[in-house]
């Protein structure tokens, strides 16, 4: 039971303890008291609803719930009884009086439990200050001269979002306040219960963390000299273990790997790691539960006052907030990061006390309408809330009824990976709070990739100028990837955890040194001034030394000793713990230059260039190389000055020629080098090479921007494609798959009237041709604001983006004409535009469809070696298909001959929709095809319908267009239905046997001998269809009737780790990338083609200047 408001107890009898270590922060209390005030020092179970208070045997700490080991079904997290207005007014009146700190735990403490239990039991205002101030000045001595302060708080108009800075908070995250709060707790117990020994004389403080909340108690702990054990994982940052080690011997780090049954290194020797499946989790708690530790954590279950330090963030927010005017003090969305949970608990419940008025109480007019929607964001590799969260909801309950069954919603995430590494717990422990915030705010759960996460993390250091780490970014991640809300009122993002790799990743002057380049988990930057030539000396002896790089010391350590004059520049790669990976370093002139050019202060010599061999495979080199001579980020931007770049390499040294031609270098000669004994490369880039372009060196950064046939919206994605390897024989073709990475991607739906009115230009019946004209350019318009729109909030910057490939909306199939003008795209972004593909293979006698087959043929064929050709199957408005016979392996004539093939089959799911919005109008399509399967397929009308002209077709090529499949053919067939007397539901599971049967017939039509007759049972499904269950079944048992094979399952573009949702957008991104480097970009045995073009024109945008186009052999 909750048990009533109490006074000071008339005794304090208390466990007899051991001589002090903190007689600083106890002393005489004789000059500390005050009268008692009669206030609720009880708390109250957020799981279950017991009650406990300081009372009886005296003032212990109180973290756990009571009922906590009997009542194992629930989630106990004990937290303070909330106040009454007219306590939390005494209080106020009580810390009323002037203080020149400039710690929230002192300007708000009167909303803080600390002070209430101090209050309650007769310490004065006066000594209760005195406690904070001390222990804030004590961390100072352990920290570097940093205590508790305001941390930044910034608005930015582009993204209507206020960012608040906590990787500038006591030990580097927002951790520090939840503990700092703790540690007050503990530290007004003893003072009240003095004189008898403090507790940190017999109990010691003990953490469960993945690095920053580790780090935080331990900081604050050391201040109070408190011994502490620091249960940290294995994988835990270097830096912070090294932190860690560093504050001296009141912190004891125990390493607490997966899958051991102990653990040693404790004050009490070997710890149990069984118990919980973190074993960090399951130390820490034996730690409390057999050897009485006191938990300085901020696991809500087990110290629940922890969630109530991080309030003051909350606080100290909006105090910031209406000083810079933001009127008003209104919030839209709170979007954050999640692990354990802690932060997002705590300030839920901050905002919700200054939604209920409790701030304006302690700072009048601080009072918020209402708390934002909370929006929790976790990685994808470790989502064990998002999990929970679905569950609830698809059980119909509320938070307050799942915590009453734990095991059915929270329970160990498998595996726990993310660049993240500060929130992986397995376990989010505040998850009853998180819901209920999400639950009664409107709010939701979101994952978040590492690629949007490291996207985010680059996008707070270069516009935020904010030095966080990956963990402390993915709030922002869930921001940009949930788009911009640039109306209405700002969203709040914490960024919180300092990046603890320091100048190494990060540089406040930042834009000083040229972009930054994020690739494959590899952070590409040129370094500071002030960066150690000696580390990179040791790297380079250690890693560089090799019979073909003789490394001479003294040369060696004078050149890299330059950088700090600026004489030398030095590009480096960082992995994701800020590990030094490689570098390359340049030096104005270094002896080489053109008599007849410049003169020798126009060239640069590279002197070092090396990459750790643990970190190969990664394109290290080849990034490293490309970046030296990138037009922003290279030796050119640097100096002006420079026309050349130039280095030798041992004519043995293989792979570093190979990197620096993969670079865009070219070989300049070989000549026998007498004085080395060897023979030796000199290698060449010139600053207006048109050899060697940067789109065809490097990553290059692409848009794809369409829409389909299904005329649902515009879809955009940005990709970042890396190099392509051409075919020796055709350097026009490629010899193998091209490689991407999904940036960003997104779906822009039309409104219905923008949706009308591009059904109304497909339907080919203006009569007035200007509105067709006027159409092309409107369509331009849209694609390009929805272009803008993704790349401001995905908070990649234009200058980053080389081209966007635009397919547009096609208008007419027979010919093909496509819709966007590339020009206003181009104008509208600034960014140069390829599109306009079909056209050229129409012109080689094409049917400049199906684009699939492209796609298809490049990233979906079997690999090398394989002997089965696949089925690829293309469903949206309409289908295509494609039939992939592996690559070839090089000088395999008879492979090579193999070509794929492909037609488009027909419909695809825009009747089947249609059909559903006849039924239901509020939906758009047949969930997993529930609608479908409760039907009955009508064979007549199916037979009916097969012998639709687009069905009779029987020579390739067969393209589908928007006039083949009109929406007046869906209603003269529904009319035909009605006739029948068949019902909708009935036609709709018609439809979807039409599109599943069509498929089929046309792989056994037109397949050829590796198709049909059981050749082959690899059958590839893409589109929002794989979603339909029935519709799979349909189609697997359609195609196992019509190829007489027997097909194990439907695979889907997982099983080849390519991401479903934008592989459409990165199809006709990868059209304009291979236009741009002059690639053939049609098949011509599935299009119909006399020979293989590269199809495409190009719409100059703002960038234009910095684009060359590649040459190569007609």
């Amino acid at each position: 039971m909750l048990l009533a408001r109490i006074g000071r107890p008339a005794t304090r009898a208390f466990l007899p303890l051991r001589s002090s270590a903190l007689r600083a922060f106890s002393a005489d209390p004789s000059a500390a008291t005050a009268p008692t005030m009669d206030f609720d020092t009880s708390m109250s179970c957020a799981g279950c609803g017991e009650g406990i208070k300081h009372t009886g045997l005296g003032l212990q700490p109180l973290f756990k719930c009571p009922e906590a080991s009997r009542k194992t079904q629930a989630d106990h997290v004990l937290l303070p009884t909330p106040l009454s207005t007219a306590d939390l007014s005494s209080l106020a009146a009580v810390a009323s009086s002037p203080s020149s700190s400039p710690s929230p735990f002192v300007k708000y403490r009167a909303l803080l439990y600390p002070y209430r239990v101090a209050m309650a039991n007769g310490m004065s205002d006066d000594k209760y200050v005195e406690i904070v101030s001390e222990l804030d000045d004590r961390i100072k001595e352990v920290n570097g001269g940093k205590g508790f302060e305001a941390t930044p708080l910034t608005y930015s108009a582009e993204q209507n979002v206020y960012i608040k800075d906590e990787s500038n908070q006591v030990a580097g995250s927002h951790k520090a306040r939840h503990l700092f709060n703790v540690m007050t707790y503990l530290l007004v117990l003893d003072s009240l219960n003095s004189p008898s020994p403090p507790l940190s004389s017999s109990r010691r403080l003990t953490v469960a963390s993945c690095g920053n909340a580790g780090l935080a108690a331990a900081t604050i702990a050391a201040a109070a000299k408190w011994d502490i054990d620091v249960c940290i994982p294995d994988s835990a940052d270097p830096e912070v273990v090294q932190a860690l080690r560093d504050l001296g011997p009141h912190v004891n780090t125990i390493i607490c790997p997966r899958d051991v049954p102990a653990v040693s290194h404790s004050a009490f020797g070997s710890v149990s790691a069984e118990g919980a499946a973190d074993p960090t989790v399951a130390v820490f708690k034996n730690l409390i539960e057999k050897h009485g530790s006191i938990p300085l954590s901020v696991q809500g279950t087990e110290c629940g006052l922890a969630v109530e330090g991080v309030q003051t963030l909350v606080f100290e927010l909006l105090d910031q907030a209406a000083e810079q005017k933001q009127t008003p003090l209104d919030f839209s969305s709170l979007f954050i990061q999640v692990g354990g949970g802690a932060l997002g608990a705590g300030l839920f419940q901050g905002l919700q006390r200054a939604a209920a008025g409790d701030l304006n109480v302690v700072s009048p007019g601080l009072k918020i309408p209402r708390v934002p929607a909370v929006t929790t964001v976790q990685a994808e590799g470790n989502a064990p809330l998002n999990r929970a969260f679905a569950r609830i909801r698809a059980d119909g309950k509320t938070s307050a009824e799942a915590a009453k069954s734990k095991e059915d919603y929270m329970f160990p995430w498998q595996n726990p990976s993310s660049v993240a590494h500060g929130i992986l717990d397995d376990e989010t422990y505040d998850w009853v709070e998180l819901c209920r915030g999400m639950e009664s705010t409107s709010g939701s759960a979101m994952v978040v990739n590492d690629d949007q996460i490291r996207a985010a993390n680059a996008h707070a250091k270069a516009k935020y100028k904010v030095n966080s780490c990956h963990t402390g970014s993915v709030g922002l991640a869930g921001l940009m990837s949930s788009g911009s809300r640039r109306e209405g009122p700002p969203s709040i993002v914490v960024l919180s955890g300092v990046d603890r790799s320091g100048a190494r990743s990060f540089s406040t002057s930042a834009s000083d040194l040229g972009p930054t380049w994020v690739r494959n988990g590899i952070t590409y930057r040129r370094l500071e001034s002030t960066y150690d030539p000696q580390v990179l000396f040791d790297f380079n002896k250690t890693h560089g030394t090799s019979p073909h790089n003789f490394i001479p010391d003294e040369p060696v350590k004078a050149h890299l000793a330059k950088l700090a004059t600026g004489e030398t520049t030095v590009w480096g790669a960082f992995a994701e713990g800020g590990e030094l990976v490689g570098f390359i370093t340049g030096e104005v002139g270094g002896g080489y230059w053109l008599e007849t050019g410049d003169g020798e202060d126009s060239t640069c010599f590279i002197n070092e260039f090396v990459v750790s061999p643990e970190h190969r495979g990664k394109r290290i080199g080849v990034n490293l190389t490309s970046m030296s001579v990138d037009p922003d980020a290279g030796i050119f931007a640097i100096n002006p000055d420079v026309k050349e770049m130039y280095t030798t390499v041992h004519v043995g040294n293989i792979t570093s020629r190979t990197a620096f031609i993969k670079g865009g270098y070219r070989e300049a000669m070989t000549y026998k080098d007498a004085m080395r004994d060897r023979n030796t490369t000199v290698l060449k880039f010139s600053k207006n090479s048109d050899i060697f372009p940067r789109g065809n060196s490097q990553t290059m950064r692409v848009v794809g921007v369409q829409s389909g046939n299904a005329v649902d919206g515009i879809d955009v994605g940005i990709f970042d494609f890396e190099p392509l390897v051409r075919s020796q024989k055709d350097p026009r073709a490629l010899a193998k798959s091209l490689k991407y990475t999904t940036v960003a991607n997104k779906t822009f739906p039309f409104t219905p009237e923008e949706r009308q009115y591009v059904l109304g230009l497909r339907a080919m019946r203006l009569e007035n041709g200007n509105e067709y004209a006027e159409g092309n350019y409107k369509f331009g318009d849209w694609c390009a604001q929805r272009v803008n729109d993704l790349l401001a909030e995905a908070g990649v910057d234009k200058s980053e983006v080389a081209l966007i490939g635009s397919h547009g909306q096609t208008v007419s199939g027979h010919p093909h004409w496509e819709f966007g003008d590339l020009s206003v795209i181009a104008q509208k972004t600034g960014i140069t535009v390829a599109g306009d593909f079909r056209p050229a293979d129409v012109a080689a006698g094409g049917n400049g469809t199906p684009c699939t087959c492209t796609y298809d043929s490049i990233m979906l064929r079997p690999d090398i070696g394989e002997k089965k050709w696949r089925i690829t199957i293309n469903i949206g408005g309409t289908s295509s298909v494609t039939f992939c016979p592996p690559w070839p392996e090089a000088g395999d004539e008879e492979a090579e001959k193999m070509t794929p093939g492909g037609l488009d089959p027909g419909l695809g799911v825009f009747f089947m929709d249609l059909t559903v919005r006849a039924i239901d109008p509020t939906l758009e399509y047949d969930d997993d095809g529930k609608m479908a399967r409760s039907g009955v397929v009508n064979e007549e009308l199916l037979s009916e319908f097969l012998k639709y002209k687009y069905y009779q077709q029987d020579k390739l090529p067969i393209g589908v267009g928007p006039d083949d499949f009109p929406e007046t053919l869906w209603a003269s067939w529904r009319a035909m239905a009605q006739e029948r007397g068949v019902s909708d539901v009935d036609l709709l599971t018609t439809f979807t046997e039409l599109t599943a049967r069509q498929i089929a017939m046309a792989c056994k039509r037109f397949g050829g001998e590796h198709i049909t007759n059981g050749k082959t049972d690899d059958v590839l499904l893409r589109g929002g269809v794989c979603n339909n269950s029935f519709f799979v079944e349909r189609l697997k048992a359609n195609m196992e009737d019509q190829l007489s094979v027997k097909i194990d399952r439907i695979k889907t573009l997982e099983d080849l780790n390519i991401d479903e949702d934008s592989w459409e957008n990165a199809m006709y991104a990868m059209f304009g990338y291979l236009c741009y480097n002059n690639v053939y970009n049609f098949v011509p045995s599935c299009t119909g083609a006399a020979r293989p073009v590269v199809g495409g024109r190009i719409a100059p945008g703002e960038n234009f200047h910095s684009i060359r186009l590649t040459s190569t052999p007609m």
